[in-house]
């Protein structure tokens, strides 16, 4: 067990990550750009790690990657390699100094943001199993309700939507959850709340989503966790260093350490309910 000190400065036990548990594949998505997806992939994942967790981050904006910006490292190959049949999946694995392992999409490849369903299912099974080297993959997904985003979203265990407080950021995560849910049969969301500016906003943000989802959409909706804004976080980002290796007593550092305490614990209620209904994972 970690102790580690949350946002009210209480401390917390975290939840060890357990070996022989399976892969566990967690999407990050939202409906829109700029509401911290990728901050919270990096920084997630560091905290999985840091939790005894083999974490592998895959970055899967295809055309606009930035988790190795984030991270501050070289990436001399990438998913655009491994399409083009250069390199396998394997080959294109970057270890981190942050205790992760990265594959980074390519920039400003048009191609890659259309491509096809075919291709788009080939990588996903080549990254399930690459996969099984490790305990957990993280997905990035790129923004929007696009036909890559909504097929690495939904090949997750575990899905988290990222939202803030903007009313357009609320119309669009609804508007992803949408379409997880009704086209693609996803039972459970958890929600992030991103950029808020007190723990309460965070509370008062997921309330308002989940209280639509609720009336509209089949979808079980849980609070995956808060982040508050935070200054320091803002200067790791300008910095590209990750807030929660550079700056660990920063709040939102404690807070998504919180987060990475509350992916654990919803991985094993989720494991204990499926060996109890026999549900598969693959079902969600």
């Amino acid at each position: 067990m970690n102790s580690v000190i949350d946002t009210n400065q209480h401390p917390i036990q975290l939840p060890r990550v357990y070996r022989g548990k399976g892969l566990s594949i967690i999407s990050i998505t939202g409906g829109k750009g700029g509401v911290g997806k990728s901050t919270v992939s990096v920084n997630l994942s560091i905290a999985l790690s840091q939790l005894g967790g083999r974490v592998l981050l895959l970055d899967g904006d295809l055309a606009m990657a930035n988790a190795d910006q984030m991270l501050g490292v070289h990436v001399p190959t990438t998913l655009w390699n491994v399409i083009q049949g250069e390199v396998s999946l394997s080959d294109s694995v970057v270890d981190t100094p942050w205790g992760i392992s990265l594959i980074c999409a390519s920039s400003g490849r048009k191609e890659m943001a259309e491509l096809g369903e075919m291709k788009r299912q080939s990588l996903l099974d080549q990254v399930r199993e690459l996969g099984k080297n490790y305990d957990y993959v993280v997905i990035d997904t790129p923004a929007g309700i696009g036909g890559v985003s909504i097929d690495f979203a939904s090949a997750a265990d575990l899905v988290l939507a990222v939202a803030t407080p903007d009313p357009s950021s609320v119309r669009d995560v609804f508007a992803i959850m949408k379409v997880l849910s009704k086209d693609k049969g996803i039972k459970r969301i958890n929600l992030v709340a991103n950029m808020v500016s007190t723990n309460s906003e965070g509370v008062d943000l997921f309330k308002r989503v989940s209280g639509v989802a609720a009336r509209f959409l089949p979808v079980t909706l849980g609070l995956g966790g808060i982040i508050v804004k935070d200054p320091t976080l803002q200067r790791a980002i300008r910095e590209r260093l990750p807030v929660l290796s550079m700056y660990p007593e920063a709040m939102s550092s404690k807070q998504i350490s919180k987060l990475a305490s509350q992916v654990v614990t919803l991985e094993r209620e989720m494991l204990n309910e499926q060996s109890i209904t026999g549900e598969k994972r693959s079902d969600r």
